[in-house]
């Protein structure tokens, strides 16, 4: 968790949040960026309920399957002072899909071939194998931050 947070232990045995691409140190306490995550809710007209005031907690969940075994780290919490804005954006990203969704449509109808290859769920992913007459071989990829 340490390398993935951008901790790191110094010469003099201590530990020291450098941080890295995804990750930055920060001297704020809770209550601070609590305060900071309520002042973008307010600049935006977001309502922000006194339940959302606590941060998330991040946590990891073991890759069995690597070797040696690697973590899935995982910031997640049901209530937390960003959740309001994560509503909201998650609104805004799927209309913005819908649309693309639809666009991608009319230009199939005129072309005959698919260009839009999002997903909504895993019965969608068969049913697009499934819908593929002369695929001979299928490839996945997985990526890491």
């Amino acid at each position: 968790m340490c390398k993935e947070m951008g901790i790191q232990q110094t010469t003099t045995g201590s530990w020291e949040a450098v941080g890295n691409a995804v990750y930055q140190p920060t001297h704020l306490c809770a209550e601070q960026l609590i305060s900071q995550h309520e002042d973008y809710t307010d600049m935006f007209a977001i309502p922000f309920k006194d339940e959302d005031k606590t941060l998330p907690v991040i946590f990891a969940t073991p890759k069995l399957h690597k070797t040696p075994y690697k973590f899935r780290f995982i910031a997640g919490a049901r209530l937390s002072s960003m959740k309001p804005v994560s509503v909201y954006l998650t609104r805004i990203l799927t209309h913005m899909k819908e649309h693309l969704r639809e666009y991608c449509s009319t230009i199939q109808s005129f072309t005959g071939f698919n260009s839009f290859w999002s997903v909504d769920s895993s019965l969608a992913v068969v049913q697009n194998i499934n819908a593929m007459k002369k695929v001979k071989s299928i490839t996945t990829a997985d990526f890491s931050s």
